[in-house]
């Protein structure tokens, strides 16, 4: 008679205890699923023997040189199929992330492999302890107990007890664990990168941006509540939770596919909502910085020519516009045609011909008499203000047709992952 397995239990959640049959089922599966090289060079994966990857690019310290793969072969009896990790980190002094703690629980039986905190290689300027409540109080209390792990090199040692390259390693947004851990691998089931596939089109350029959190995944696919970036009651909770909840996202994804698929599909029009919301936003936005570019435009052509950039009143203009024109005396016959023929332009179309008149204006010879206009005007005050006083209280006409440039550098999350 066999004996029935503990059950799997953290932060009042109960997780799957496979039986044989189903880790069958979950192994043949998981070789199924695992990432492309493609997906996982877009998820900023460090592979072997390709150049350093994007997000390195700004870390100098984040080279390739202490990178190892995980040993070739290992004895059956020791290789595990497929491990879940996690990984806990904070920031040194020379602002290089830091392993502080690492968990790994065999995908397929259950059972945790290594549970610890890690002392940090260097000195810490940022424990980030309000993400998982690691603290140096915490650290320094396992080094005197001989509890702790000693760096992220023998972290990665004792995990290499139990993987090879052929190892499928399960994780959430795993290129973060693999980075602390400076390993290589190629055999990975991420579950973030699986259930942003399954909500997103494969094609969508949204898919590497946009990141549903672990907490909504669980709590509307699995029906299991999580709190995160909370203090944990054990200083190796976080890491152990997160294994946890990566491990029967895939499992679950795998057993119930049409439970997974329904929440993919519910998800995705919740999304597009997003989107739209997002979208309609950035036109806004881009509406508002095209009025804000006509404006400085007409604002720059009041400078140039000394005159309001606002369309006249045609009440105050009407019958007087060539009155004024000749009582200025400065005023060359090019600018009087000009602004008469804005005057006339005005019933079929006023915008027309008061930017015609704008244009006439700011040739040469007719600048040079604006000018002219601008340093005698406390001789014709009284014919300038007759000449601008009809142009308040009216909208701007002058809708200048710029190409607004956009730069998106926002980010696209759907929510904060």
């Amino acid at each position: 008679m066999q004996t029935s397995l503990p059950e799997l239990e953290y932060g009042g959640n109960l997780y799957t205890r496979l039986t044989r049959r189903q880790q069958s089922i979950v192994s043949k599966e998981l070789s199924k699923s695992c990432h492309s090289l493609n997906t996982l060079r877009v998820e900023f994966h460090a592979l072997e023997n390709e150049g350093v990857p994007v997000s390195f690019a700004t870390r100098a310290d984040l080279g390739l040189k202490d990178f190892e793969a995980a040993p070739k072969g290992l004895p059956s009896t020791k290789r595990r199929k497929a491990v879940a990790i996690s990984c806990e980190w904070g920031e040194a002094k020379t602002r290089r992330s830091e392993l502080l703690a690492i968990c790994a629980i065999d995908v397929l039986t259950g059972e945790t492999l290594i549970k610890s905190l890690v002392a940090p290689s260097q000195p810490m300027q940022n424990w980030r302890a309000k993400m998982h409540g690691i603290t140096k109080k915490n650290i320094d209390a396992a080094i005197k107990k001989k509890q702790c792990l000693y760096g992220w090199k023998e972290a990665r040692e004792k995990l290499f007890r139990y993987i090879d390259r052929q190892t499928i390693l399960v994780g959430h947004t795993t290129s973060t664990d693999l980075k602390l851990l400076r390993l290589f691998h190629k055999t990975i089931v991420d579950s973030q990168v699986l259930t942003t596939s399954a909500i997103l089109d494969q094609q969508s350029e949204h898919k590497r941006r946009l990141k549903c959190p672990m907490s909504t995944i669980c709590r509307d696919f699995l029906g299991k509540q999580i709190q995160l970036n909370s203090i944990y009651d054990h200083s190796t909770g976080s890491v152990f939770g997160n294994a946890l909840i990566s491990r029967e996202i895939v499992i679950q994804s795998i057993l119930q596919p049409k439970k997974f698929e329904g929440w993919a599909k519910e998800s995705a029009k919740t999304l597009r909502k997003v989107l739209i919301e997002k979208d309609v936003g950035q036109e806004k936005k881009a509406d508002q910085g095209k009025n804000n570019t006509n404006q400085a435009i007409r604002e720059e052509k009041a400078k140039k020519t000394g005159l309001s950039d606002t369309k006249p009143d045609a009440k105050a203009t009407a019958g007087s516009i060539q009155d004024n024109n000749q009582a200025a005396g400065t005023f060359s016959h090019g600018y009087d045609a000009g602004y008469q023929a804005a005057y006339e332009a005005y019933q079929s179309g006023f915008q027309n011909g008061y930017e015609k008149c704008l244009e006439e204006i700011s040739s040469q010879e007719n600048q040079a008499i604006a000018d002219k206009l601008h340093q005698s005007r406390n001789a014709h005050q009284h014919t300038r203000q007759e000449l601008i006083q009809h142009t308040d209280g009216e909208d701007n006409f002058d809708e200048d047709s710029g190409v607004l440039s956009q730069n998106d550098g926002d980010n696209d999350d759907w929510a904060p992952a």
